[in-house]
């Protein structure tokens, strides 16, 4: 399976790349990070440089899924998350759901 991402590069099945990771602020970071195409699904690629116990150089490379980020929302009246609320299992209530609370009273007191 052909896979065509924004870059008009197409990827195939069980190919993919790796590029150096600019943006490393700390060891624990991948040196190198990028893509391959497993049963027509685009995985993330990591690797680290490693040193062997006999000085050889070699890589370390994990395999796992792109992790989707969502924009916040504008209009989402869900809490913060809070350890264990998450965002993406929780109905965001919309502005039908809200209550009618009818005209403001400019009247107040304070």
């Amino acid at each position: 399976m052909d896979y065509n991402n924004n870059s008009g590069f197409t990827k195939k099945e069980g190919q993919g790349s790796l590029f150096a990771n600019d943006k490393k602020t700390s060891p624990n970071q991948p040196d190198f990070t990028g893509s391959i195409m497993i049963g027509g699904v685009d995985k993330r690629l990591a690797a680290w440089k490693r040193t062997s116990k006999n000085g050889g150089t070699y890589l370390s490379i994990s395999v796992s899924d792109f992790q989707r980020t969502q924009a916040p929302s504008m209009t989402s009246q869900a809490p913060a998350y809070s350890g264990g609320y998450n965002p993406n299992h929780a109905p965001v209530p919309s502005i039908e759901d809200m209550p009618d609370f009818g005209t403001p009273d400019n009247d107040l007191p304070f």
